[in-house]
């Protein structure tokens, strides 16, 4: 009998040990993918409303402007959000996208008021700038995306997002009170 005989053969042992682990690993990851996947397909989005829109720093080229909504969380899971984008359009114009990297937690069926900035410009809205600012009613949409934090199942890196439209319109106080009296 020869030396090599007498050697077990571990090759197609090991063969089979290594596409096991693999068969295994890409099994729970597959798993977990799915998991994230519908954690956030059954999402339900906040509701998002526009509360204000003040005028702040005026420039020679732009005018920063405070937006603030009323974010409500609608269902009875808390939310982490770590920031949010809002585009904004009043009257049909598209002012652009107001930002906040503010980081809070929305608890279950509870709302609040956030504020963002946008920075406008005077050269792209020229002409449309002093009629909004002179507008008794501002007719408004807002497409936000919020970023969540933690709030994934996928290892629990990162949260992803969620987008969400609204439509709406804003009606100044004293200018509505105006157009109410007969005097």
């Amino acid at each position: 009998m020869s030396i090599q005989s007498r050697i077990p053969d571990y090759s197609k042992a090991l063969f089979y040990s290594k596409s096991l682990c693999l068969q295994r690993a890409f099994s729970l990851l597959a798993i977990l993918l799915l998991a994230s996947g519908c954690s956030s397909i059954n999402r339900t989005p906040p509701d998002v409303s526009l509360v204000d829109v003040q005028f702040g720093e005026v420039a020679l080229f732009e005018t920063t402007l405070t937006v603030t909504t009323r974010i409500s969380n609608v269902t009875n899971e808390p939310l982490s959000i770590s920031g949010m984008v809002h585009e904004l359009s009043l009257n049909g114009i598209r002012l652009g996208k107001a930002v906040s990297n503010e980081n809070f937690r929305l608890g279950a069926l509870e709302s609040e008021k956030v504020t963002s900035k946008l920075e406008l410009s005077h050269l792209k809205l020229a002409f449309n700038l002093q009629d909004l600012i002179n507008s008794p009613k501002l007719d408004y949409e807002l497409n936000s995306e919020f970023f969540l934090s933690g709030q994934s199942l996928l290892l629990g890196l990162g949260g992803g997002s969620i987008k969400v439209q609204n439509s709406g319109t804003l009606i100044s106080g004293s200018r509505q009170a105006a157009k109410a009296s007969p005097y």
